[in-house]
This record gives structure tokens, C-alpha cells and sequence, in this order.
């Protein structure tokens, strides 16, 4: 409710005012939405939005005049006045005051140059974390982030390099002309000296709803077995059971192997693995669901994950 009632008295005033710092607080929630919403799924799919985008940002800012006779990137940009841009100040006011109601000239940086890179950093830190809980083995939250902070510190480097440009020149820039192949190159640079460069491009990024169930977190067996023998531990547990319970416990591993049995049979994936499975026992597994798949054939196949969900 306080989050609706801010959100509203922020409107209501940059409505009144046109404040460029209430500008460039809505302009900045709007960023994070889309980051938000909108996301990557391969590296392939966002190196070529970048690309894309790297002409088209050319053409609107340098090309659009010679065919319009005006350049439409910068013209549609000043004539909205609306929050689809951060303003930032070219001259840094005396005081305070001067610097809250500031009304000189306004450098610009689209929200297209903030989500459209940030969505693609977001897929590094995505991969990065695949990196630690599917290849590493590393079982904790904490992991290591090359990917995202290389990705990260090249965005700003190369915004850094158009602001310069922007300054010695006085003429606009297209944003993304540095951006994009700040971002794309810092990914292949980063691939190479890690030796995943066939990886990178062979990443496939899980929606939230299958990433959430489809890495094993520590501890995230909720029933943990602390004895290392398991025949044991499970007479050790039916020792616990009283009568009733031990029946009832009976049925449902009865009913779970009675599932399992179907599903076996009704799929002729899971009857192939299953076969494989008893007939190699020893075969080193990486757990999937509903399945088990080698880990000789998952790496066979360059850890191609499109229709499998690991678990």
C-alpha cells in the first residue's frame, strides 16, 4: 500500500513540476521492470539483438538526416517529455537549489541503452551460476561471477567512451555503437580464456519456474539420510515406526514404485534409460526429471540442456 501511495505521489508531482530527477527515478523504475520481464535464453539470441540494434542506432542518429532531413533519434528524444530517458546536467549548478530545479541543457541516455545490454548482463550472471551449480559442483550460495562483472565493467567502460565522444565532438551519440561491442566482446574474451567458448553459444537459460526446481541447493533434501549404510538406517527407521505408521509408510513407497513402473512403461525414453540402468549400475548419473541420464552422454552432447530440465 506505501509502495502505491509513492509510486503515485511521484507521478503526481513529476506531472507538475517536470522535475528531471523525478524523471530519472520513474525512468529508472521502468528500467528495472523491463529487466525484469523481459529475458535472454542464449547467447546467440542476444550477440545478434545487439548487433541489430548496433545499426539501427547508427542509422537514427547519423543516417536519419540525410534521409529526413533531420535526425530522428535525437528529435523524437527532446520533443517527449516523458520519463523514456535519464537527464544528467551538461554544467554542474552553483547550489542546491539551483541543481534540484535545474533548466539548462540536458545530456540523454535512453531506456533502450540501459535494458537492452542489461537484459544480456543478466544472462551472463545466469550462466554463471550454471557454471558453479552444474559444472563446478559448488554448493553454496556464494559463487564465482566472471562472466557478469566482465559484461559489467565493459557497459561502463563503453559508456564511459560515449560521454568522451559525446563531449569532444558535441554532436549525439548512439549509445549502443560502444555498448553493444563492449558487451559482446568482454563474453567471447571472457569464453576464451576460460575455455567455454563452444559453451557459451550452446547455453540454453531455463525459464524462473524450471530454474527454481532444476539445481540441487545445499541441504535441499528434505528428508537427509545421516547413515552412510542405507540397509541401517532403514532398519533403524522401521525400528521408530510404530504399527500404523509403518503400514501406512508401506503403501506409499508401494504406490510410488507402482507410478514409477508406469511411467517406465509409458514412455519409450525412460524404458531405454531404465534398461541402460540395470544394465550398467555403476554408470556415473546426473539426476534429471523423471529420468537419469549418463553424465558421458550429457557431456556428448556438449551440455545441449533444450529438452532436459536438470534437476
Amino acid at each position: 500500500m506505501l509502495t502505491i501511495l509513492f509510486s503515485f505521489a511521484i507521478t503526481g508531482l513529476f506531472a507538475y513540476t517536470r522535475n528531471w530527477i523525478l524523471n530519472n527515478i520513474i525512468a529508472e523504475a521502468l528500467a528495472i521492470f523491463c529487466l525484469e520481464m523481459m529475458k535472454l535464453s542464449t547467447f546467440k539470441t542476444g550477440m545478434v539483438l545487439l548487433m541489430l540494434l548496433f545499426f539501427y542506432d547508427i542509422y537514427w542518429v547519423f543516417g536519419s538526416q540525410a534521409t529526413f532531413g533531420d535526425n530522428v533519434m535525437v528529435t523524437v528524444a527532446k520533443s517527449l517529455d516523458i520519463p523514456i530517458k535519464l537527464l544528467f546536467p551538461t554544467t554542474f549548478p552553483e547550489s542546491m537549489q539551483e541543481f534540484v530545479f535545474y533548466e539548462g541543457k540536458f545530456s540523454l541516455l535512453g531506456l533502450g541503452d540501459i535494458a537492452i545490454p542489461g537484459i544480456f548482463i543478466a544472462l551472463c550472471l545466469r550462466f554463471d551460476y550454471f557454471n558453479a551449480f552444474n559444472v563446478d559442483k559448488e554448493k553454496t550460495f556464494k559463487f564465482s561471477k566472471p562472466y557478469f562483472y566482465s559484461c559489467l565493467l565493459s557497459y561502463f567502460v563503453g559508456l564511459s567512451i560515449t560521454l568522451y565522444v559525446l563531449n569532444v565532438f558535441g554532436h549525439a551519440q548512439p549509445a549502443l555503437l560502444y555498448l553493444s561491442p563492449a558487451c559482446i566482446l568482454s563474453v567471447i574474451l571472457c569464453s576464451l580464456a576460460k575455455k567455454q567458448f563452444y559453451s557459451i553459444f550452446e547455453f540454453i537459460s531455463e525459464t524462473d519456474s524450471d530454474s527454481d526446481s532444476s539445481i540441487e541447493l545445499p541441504n535441499s533434501d528434505p528428508n537427509p539420510n545421516p547413515n552412510p549404510n542405507p540397509k541401517a538406517g532403514e532398519t533403524a527407521d522401521k525400528k521408530k515406526v510404530p504399527g500404523k505408521t509403518e503400514t501406512k509408510v508401506k503403501a506409499t513407497e508401494s504406490k510410488s514404485a507402482d507410478k514409477k513402473k508406469h511411467n517406465i512403461e509409458k514412455s519409450p525414453l525412460r524404458r531405454r534409460l531404465y534398461t541402460e540402468e540395470k544394465e550398467h549400475p555403476k554408470a556415473r548419473t546426473t539426476r534429471f526429471s523423471e529420468e537419469e541420464i549418463p553424465v558421458e552422454e550429457l557431456l556428448g552432447n556438449r551440455m545441449t540442456l533444450r529438452n532436459r530440465k536438470v534437476v
